[in-house]
């Protein structure tokens, strides 16, 4: 597999969840993967973790997305 592959394949993976309505605000705290997005809510939860003070505006206000676009990521790694 490639790095490209790789990228594209968790991008893909991101723009799955933030559709589901998945919060997934904390994997802003580190470098990290969607594997661990459980641990770290607990974490935060739990007050063992900062919850991240910056939130990219697109996780605030989602919208609607793009034929065109929908149709892009639809074929990453398909």
């Amino acid at each position: 597999m490639t790095k490209d592959y790789l990228y594209l394949t968790g991008f893909k993976d991101i723009v799955s969840k933030v559709e589901a309505g998945v919060p997934i605000q904390n994997l802003l705290l580190g470098k990290t993967s969607l594997d661990y997005l459980d641990l770290l809510n607990e974490l935060v939860e739990r007050k063992v973790l900062h919850a991240p003070r910056h939130i990219a505006d697109f996780l605030k206000t989602p919208k609607a997305s793009s034929p065109v676009l929908d149709f892009v990521i639809r074929g990453i790694c398909a």
